[in-house]
Formats: C-alpha cells, structure tokens, sequence
C-alpha cells in the first residue's frame, strides 16, 4: 500500500487543477482518490475528486503514480469524501450521476464514486464492500 499526500506532490508533479483532492492510497491496480473535509459541500468535492481522476488518467500524475508502483498499471479508481460531517440524500443522487458519465468517459478503468463516509470505520466498510482492505 502507497500513500501520496496530493498537497506535498502537487507543484512536483505539476498537477495543473487547482481544486484537487487531498491523498491518494494505491493498492495493487487499484488508486483510491480521498477528499478530506469538516463539513461536505458535494459538488465542491465531487470536483476536487474529478479533476484528480482527470489528472490521474491524462496528466502528469499518471506518470508519477506508475513510477511509485513499479509501473503497474492502475486499471481501477475509486473516489470518495471523508468527512466528520453528515451528508444530505441528494448527495447520493448527484454522486451517482456523475459515477455514471465517468464510468462513460474513462471505459477503460473501473470507476466508482462512492457516498461520503462519515468516519474512518465507514470509510473502511465501503471500500470492503469493493474488496479493498487498508491496513
């Protein structure tokens, strides 16, 4: 398992968003994009977490990802808010709106967007549920 703290990297890998999501966790194929936030604002965060992916599959950070994971090749992402906060069900909804346009957009890798997790223990169970175990 990796862990890429996006704010320390980003001016290095040139991450040409300013809106980015917070740390990356690489396990095997598998790039796990975290928005880290006090209180949700899903729109603001789904888009931090977009123009990662964006970044991940076009830019520089692609690269930068390979070459911590002996260049491997990511073939799934998934996104996710983790926040103290609590999340309204509309969020849900526009979350899984734009899962679909980017599972459409990127055929090639395995995108999941997933409903904020409201603390490290639901962090963990939602990315069990898709066989991903942190340790």
């Amino acid at each position: 398992m990796i862990i890429i703290d996006l704010e320390k990297i980003a001016d290095e890998v040139e991450i040409r968003q300013e809106k980015h999501a917070d740390r990356l966790i690489i396990i095997g194929d598998t790039v796990i994009i975290i928005e880290e936030t006090g209180r949700i604002h899903t729109r603001d965060d789904v888009e931090k977490i977009i123009n990662t992916i964006n970044e991940l599959i076009n830019g520089k950070l692609g690269e930068y990802v390979a070459s911590k994971t002996r260049n491997r090749d990511i073939t799934r992402i998934v996104g996710i808010i983790h926040s103290r906060g609590s999340s309204k069900g509309k969020s849900v909804q526009y979350i899984a709106s734009v899962n679909r346009e980017l599972q459409e957009r990127y055929r090639d890798f395995s995108i999941s967007l997933l409903s904020p997790a409201s603390c490290s223990r639901d962090l963990m169970n939602k990315l069990r549920k898709l066989n991903i175990e942190i340790r």
